[in-house]
C-alpha cells in the first residue's frame, strides 16, 4: 500500500472541553510559537517542550539528506518513527517469515500553492518513494534527526537486528517524541489556506470521532511491534492523510465526550486513551491483550514487545531471544517472568468473536490465556470516587494479608523464589512458576456453573432485576439452597469494564423477576462468570481478588478447573462483589499445580 501525505495539515487538539482544528502554518501560531505569549486555548501543547535525553540510539537518519549517521551527531535530540510496514510499498511473502518490500514509487505527498491566485496549479501532486514522505513530514515539524528501523537497522544482519531489538523501548522513551504514521486519519471538511485571524474552529464531532476510529482501525494498530514502540513513547504524534493529533489532546478529547457517541467511537477512544495516556498503564493483563490479537512478520517479535513493554521486569536477568530457537520454549520463559512479577495474566475469560488471537496455535500452559481473551481494567465514565492509588495499581489483593505494605513485601519474597526457580510453595510466597507450571497455595471455593445465554434472556429485559434461585451448595456437598439475584444491568457494565462476556452463572434452577420490595430480602451478592470452556464444576480461586474498578465494586477471582488428581486448568474468571456470603462453611486452603 502506497501514503498521500498533504503538507496542508489540520492539527487537532483540545484543552479542556474546547476542541479545535486550524491551518498549522498560519502566520498567527507561527508568531505565537516565537513569541513568550500565552497560546489560545487549544495549541498550549504544541508549544510544550518534549523532554530532552543524553541517550542516543547507535544510528540515526539526517533528515536534511536521509543520510544515516552515528547517534551522537544528534546533539538536539531526535525523534523516532513508528507505522506497518504494509504501507511503505508493495509487501511480496516469501516464506513464513519472509516478506520483501518493493517501494514503486507510488507514494504521493499533496502541495499546495496558497499565493496562486487562479486555480491552475494551485494543487500539486508528487509522486515519491517512502523515504521521501518521512523527510517531508521530519521537514514540516522541524525534526532533524530520526530513528527509522529500514535504514537504522542492517536488517540482513541476524545478531545485529536482535541486539537493536532488545534496545528499542531505550530508543522510543528517549526520544523527544514519536511520529506515529497513520495514512487512514483525514479530516473530510478542510479549512480556508488563508492566514486569518480567525483560523481555528470548532471541529464536529464526526471529525474527532472519525480520526480517533481510524487510529483504532488502523494497519498501525495491527502490528505488535507499533504497540510497543507507542506504549514505549513519552509523547506521540498522530500523523494522517491531512490532519495530525498530538496524544497530549486525547485523555481531554474522551473526557470531554467528542468522540463517544456511537460504540464504536467509545471504543476506538478508550483505545487511543489508553495508548496516550502517561504513565502508561502496564497491567499484564491488558497488555496481552493487545499483543494476543495483533500481527507481526517473525513470531519472536511478540516476545521482544513484551521484553520492552515490561523493560524493569527483564532488567536484572532477560530473556535471551533468538531467532534461531524454537518459539514455545522461549514463550513459556518470559510470559512466566511476567506473571511472577504481575498475576493479571490471570485475568482472562471468554474471546468474542470479533477477538482474533494469534497464540491459539502454541502449546502454552493455560494460565497464559492461551484459549481465552485477556480484560482490561476500566473504570467506568464519571465514577469519581475511586481513589489514585486504586487507579494505577489493580494489583491481586489477599485475604490473609490487608496490609499494602506486607502485600509487598510478599511481591518481592515471590520474586525472589522464583527467579530461582523455587518448585517449594508454601503460604508465605502464594504462587511461584517452575517448568510452565504455576504453583499456588490459596483459598478455594468448589461451584456447580450452568451456561447461560445473557443476551437472549436479557434483550426482553434489559432494564430489570431477576432473582434466580436454586441449590447452590458446593459439589458433593448436601448444602441448603440460597437465592441469588442479578442484576441485567450489571452484565452489561461487566462486559464494558473489562471487554469479555459473561458466560455462565452459578449452578440454579429459576429465572423470577423480582421488585424492589422483594430483593430487599437477599442478602446474596450476584455471581457470574467468563470461562472459556463448557464445564459444570469448577474451583474459585477466593484468595485472589482483581479490582475491576466497577462502579457497583465488582472484583474478578480466578477460576480453574480439575484435570487429574494433581493437576488444574485455568479457564476464567469469576465476577462478585463478594464471596463471602456464598462460600460460607466451604471455603478451604489447598495447594494448586496450574498447567
Amino acid at each position: 500500500m502506497y501514503v498521500t501525505y498533504d503538507t496542508s495539515q489540520y492539527p487537532i487538539f483540545a484543552d479542556g472541553d474546547v476542541a479545535l482544528y486550524g491551518n498549522r502554518r498560519t502566520p498567527k501560531l507561527q508568531a505565537l510559537e516565537r513569541s513568550n505569549e500565552r497560546p489560545p486555548p487549544g495549541i498550549r501543547h504544541l508549544m510544550t517542550l518534549s523532554k530532552k535525553s543524553s541517550f542516543r540510539p547507535t544510528r540515526l537518519v539526517r533528515t536534511s539528506d536521509m543520510t544515516v549517521v552515528p547517534g551522537t551527531d544528534a546533539i538536539g535530540g531526535y525523534c523516532a518513527f513508528s507505522y506497518s510496514w504494509n504501507w511503505s510499498g508493495d509487501i511480496v511473502v516469501r516464506g513464513k517469515e519472509n516478506n520483501i518490500r518493493y517501494d514503486k514509487c507510488k507514494h504521493q505527498i499533496v502541495y499546495h500553492n496558497v499565493d496562486n491566485t487562479t486555480d491552475e496549479d494551485k494543487e500539486r501532486v508528487e509522486s515519491v518513494k517512502f523515504e521521501k514522505v518521512i523527510q517531508k513530514i521530519c521537514q514540516d515539524f522541524g525534526i532533524q534527526y530520526i530513528w527509522y528501523d529500514q535504514l537504522c537497522i542492517k536488517q540482513a544482519k541476524r545478531e545485529e537486528k536482535e541486539r537493536e531489538m532488545r534496545q528499542m523501548h531505550q530508543y522510543y522513551s528517549n526520544a523527544d517524541y514519536t511520529i506515529a504514521l497513520v495514512p487512514e486519519m483525514k479530516v473530510i471538511r478542510k479549512l480556508p489556506l488563508t492566514a486569518t485571524a480567525s483560523s481555528y474552529y470548532p471541529v464536529g464531532h464526526h471529525n474527532i470521532a472519525r480520526c480517533l476510529r481510524a487510529i483504532h482501525e488502523s494497519q498501525w494498530s495491527t502490528r505488535a511491534l507499533t504497540y510497543q514502540e507507542a506504549m514505549a513513547s513519552s509523547r506521540i504524534l498522530f500523523v494522517g492523510e491531512n490532519t495530525h493529533l498530538w496524544s497530549d489532546s486525547v485523555p481531554h478529547l474522551y473526557q470531554s465526550q467528542f468522540a463517544v457517541e456511537t460504540a464504536a467511537s467509545k471504543a476506538a477512544a478508550y483505545y487511543v486513551k489508553t495508548l496516550c495516556e502517561r504513565p502508561a498503564h502496564r497491567e499484564a493483563s491488558m497488555i496481552l491483550r493487545h499483543l494476543h490479537a495483533r500481527r507481526s512478520t517473525k513470531e519472536h517479535d511478540k516476545l521482544f514487545a513484551v521484553q520492552n513493554i515490561f523493560p524493569s521486569v527483564f532488567a536484572d536477568s532477560p530473556i535471551d531471544i533468538s531467532y534461531n530457537e524454537p518459539i514455545t520454549p522461549l514463550m513459556i520463559s518470559v510470559y512466566s517472568k511476567l506473571a511472577v512479577h504481575d498475576l493479571s495474566m490471570l485475568c482472562f475469560g471468554h474471546a468474542s468473536k470479533k477477538y482474533h488471537s494469534t497464540i491459539q496455535k502454541y502449546d502454552l500452559p493455560s494460565w497464559t490465556g492461551v484459549a481465552g481473551e485477556h480484560i482490561y481494567f476500566r473504570a467506568p465514565e464519571g465514577n469519581s470516587k475511586k481513589t489514585k492509588k486504586q487507579q494505577t495499581e489493580p494489583w491481586p489483593t489477599r485475604k490473609d494479608s490487608s496490609s499494602t505494605q506486607i502485600q509487598k513485601l510478599i511481591r518481592k519474597l515471590v520474586v525472589s523464589l522464583a527467579i530461582t526457580k523455587t518448585s517449594n510453595v508454601s503460604s508465605a510466597t502464594n504462587y511461584t512458576i517452575h517448568d510452565g507450571v504455576m504453583h499456588m497455595y490459596c483459598e478455594s471455593i468448589p461451584i456447580r456453573v450452568d451456561k447461560f445465554d445473557w443476551e437472549d434472556t436479557f434483550g426482553r429485559f434489559s432494564t430489570e432485576q431477576f432473582i434466580f434461585s436454586g441449590d447452590t451448595a458446593a459439589p458433593g456437598t448436601k448444602g441448603p439452597s440460597s437465592t441469588l439475584w442479578v442484576d441485567s444491568r450489571d452484565y452489561l457494565l461487566i462486559r464494558e469494564a473489562t471487554g469479555v462476556k459473561v458466560t455462565h452463572i452459578v449452578g440454579l434452577k429459576s429465572l423470577i423477576p423480582a421488585s424492589d420490595t422483594a430483593s430487599k430480602k437477599y442478602n446474596v451478592s450476584s455471581i457470574c462468570l467468563s470461562l472459556t470452556e463448557e464445564c459444570s464444576e469448577c474451583i474459585i480461586l477466593s484468595g485472589i481478588s482483581f479490582d475491576l474498578h466497577h462502579k457497583r465494586h465488582y472484583k474478578a477471582y480466578p477460576v480453574v478447573r480439575q484435570e487429574d488428581g494433581i493437576s488444574y486448568r485455568a479457564i476464567g474468571l469469576c465476577f462478585a462483589r463478594t464471596l463471602k456470603h456464598y462460600g460460607a462453611g466451604i471455603v478451604r486452603k489447598q495447594r494448586f499445580a496450574i498447567k
